[in-house]
Order: C-alpha cells, then sequence, then structure tokens
C-alpha cells in the first residue's frame, strides 16, 4: 500500500495458520493452494538467478557467438525453403507469446537467426 493506513482503514488480520496446515494435507501428490488470480507460467518465469537447475545461462563452460556456430557448422547459414518457412513459422509462435505477455528472452530471443539476419543467406 505505500503509507500506514489512518484509524478508518485499519486492516484486522486474522491467523489462518493451522486451518492452512490442516486443508494442505488433504491435498492429493503435486497439488497445491493458490489465489483465484494465480498464473503458473508467470511463476515459471520467476527462476532464481545463477541457480543451475532453473537458469539457463549457468553452467556453460564455453560460450560461442553465432558467427562461430555457424562456421561450425552447428547452425546452418543456408535455409531452403521449408526450413526458412519453419524458421519463419517459430519467429510467427515466438512474437506472439511475447505479444501474450510472455518475456522476451525466452521466445523472440531463442532464435540464434534473430540475432543478426545478414549471416543468413538465401
Amino acid at each position: 500500500r505505500g503509507a500506514d493506513p489512518t484509524e478508518s482503514e485499519q486492516i484486522e488480520w486474522e491467523d489462518v495458520t493451522e486451518a492452512f496446515k490442516i486443508e494442505t494435507e488433504k491435498l492429493a501428490p503435486e497439488k497445491m493452494v493458490c489465489t483465484s488470480d494465480f498464473e503458473l507460467v508467470k511463476v515459471m518465469h520467476a527462476f532464481e538467478m545463477m541457480d543451475t537447475k532453473m537458469d539457463a545461462g549457468v553452467g556453460y563452460k564455453e560460450r560461442k557467438f553465432l558467427e562461430e556456430v555457424i562456421e561450425d557448422g552447428s547452425v546452418a547459414a543456408e535455409l531452403n525453403d521449408e526450413k526458412t518457412l519453419d524458421l519463419m513459422y517459430y519467429l510467427m509462435e515466438a512474437e506472439a507469446s511475447f505479444l501474450s505477455g510472455n518475456m522476451l528472452v525466452i521466445n523472440m530471443l531463442t532464435c540464434v537467426y534473430f540475432h543478426k539476419l545478414t549471416l543468413v543467406t538465401n
């Protein structure tokens, strides 16, 4: 809220810890308690930085630039018509994901070609 509420706005809190514990014991495995506005996708995006299980950027011993992966053949520089259409479809899906509110880093920026389109021929 920011500032302290005035006397007329004082909120009375009720401790529901014990009731909550009792109800959670009734839950089936892999179930959880959440509010009606809970969105799992937002929680999944709130990963812990530098946690090797959650942060995809951690744990790489060697980083390569796009030019290097094209040179070593890991990523194709020349795309045939089918691969070009696949890439366009992927980018449209990624853009739709971004426009739906997902983070740019987990959709559009996952495409290596998106970073430097001038390297791609054809």
